[in-house]
């Protein structure tokens, strides 16, 4: 493979093992995410997702395993440094800084780019108008899903080659979310990889287009969007290890 193809790959996981101390979360796991592909990553409470998402975003440090996006290790940078590679995570809860404004968070996401920062603004203002009337209004007052707009109007300012997406329907309505999830396309311009952690799992495989599902650290059931659209047991095993012939997950 010559360097060209390779930084053309997308997020490759190979052989990932993480922990915290002694006590093992993630075991061994390998996962891809094709350049400009959608993937979601599911499973329930303490499978092990955001330890994951942690880890490719530099936060945690694995014991052993590689991370590579567009054929760079990223396992032994910094977290700065993987921002700057264009790896944006856009966190469960959405975590704004409540007592700074609206305008103020935006502009945090154009950190070390202030050339990004004028056109950003209008891509995020164009997405969310709402958000253009409460520039001077704190984070902290917006509604959950104002606050999920301005999560993501950070992400857009900061141009994402890959995009990590941690429960973005935690907290709230499921139109809502639809409509977040629906109109990702559009308010994230170029060829966007995006991985998609949720526990909302008929929402995520609705607009993935490869599912993994996380049991205990490990990757219990795998497979395209349209085979876990058409046997529901599919889901219902990986997240429990049995298969009972139509289960509802």
């Amino acid at each position: 493979m010559s360097a060209n193809d390779e930084s053309k790959e997308g997020l490759v996981i190979s052989d990932l093992v993480v922990g915290y101390g002694k006590n093992q979360v993630i075991h061994g796991i390998s996962l891809e995410v094709k350049q400009g592909s959608r993937v979601a990553l599911l499973g329930a409470n303490g499978a092990g997702k955001t330890t994951l998402l942690q880890t490719i975003s530099g936060v945690m440090r694995p014991k052993s395993g590689t991370v590579t996006f567009e054929g760079d290790q990223l396992a032994n940078q910094t977290a700065s440094q993987i921002v700057k590679r264009g790896v944006i995570q856009v966190p469960e809860g959405r975590r704004v800084f409540p007592n700074l404004t609206v305008l103020e968070n935006l502009r945090i996401a154009a950190y070390g780019h202030r050339d990004r920062l004028e056109a950003g603004l209008e891509r995020v203002f164009a997405a969310y108008p709402i958000l253009r009337e409460r520039t001077q209004q704190p984070a902290g007052l917006l509604s959950g899903g104002q606050q999920q707009m301005l999560a993501l109007g950070r992400a857009i300012i900061a141009q994402p080659k890959l995009l990590l997406l941690d429960e973005m329907s935690l907290g709230l309505a499921p139109i809502l979310v639809k409509e977040f999830y629906a109109a990702l396309p559009e308010v994230f311009s170029g060829d966007l990889t995006t991985l998609i952690v949720e526990q909302n799992a008929k929402m995520a495989i609705s607009v993935a287009d490869y599912v993994y599902v996380l049991r205990n650290g490990e990757i219990s059931a795998q497979g395209t969007s349209q085979m876990f659209q058409e046997d529901d047991d599919l889901l219902h095993e990986g997240y429990l290890g049995v298969r009972t012939k139509g289960a509802k997950p």
